[in-house]
């Protein structure tokens, strides 16, 4: 914990994040909302949407919808997930 002493792991560090750093905002129990995404596309997988979700808990195959500019859904599901809990 002191600048001049070398230390032999980072798990202070890790202490003092979780003591000081704030959990997220979100609603894990809530409806999953993603506001934003990245969009890109694949030659193998074609259309990909990234993002991250705020509140709830999004799984593998789960249905989710899609709100297109001008106001229009599309109904697909989660076909990949690269899930953390940070």
């Amino acid at each position: 914990m002191e600048m001049d002493t070398r230390g032999e792991s980072l798990q202070p560090l890790f202490e003092a994040i979780v003591e000081h750093v704030p959990p997220p905002r979100g609603k894990p129990r809530g409806a999953a909302s993603d506001p934003g995404a990245n969009l890109d596309s694949s030659d193998y997988l074609g259309r990909i949407a990234i993002g991250r979700v705020f509140n709830g808990t999004v799984n593998l195959n789960d249905p989710v919808m899609v709100l297109k500019l001008g106001g229009a859904t599309q109904q697909t599901k989660i076909t990949s997930c690269s899930c953390s809990t940070a």
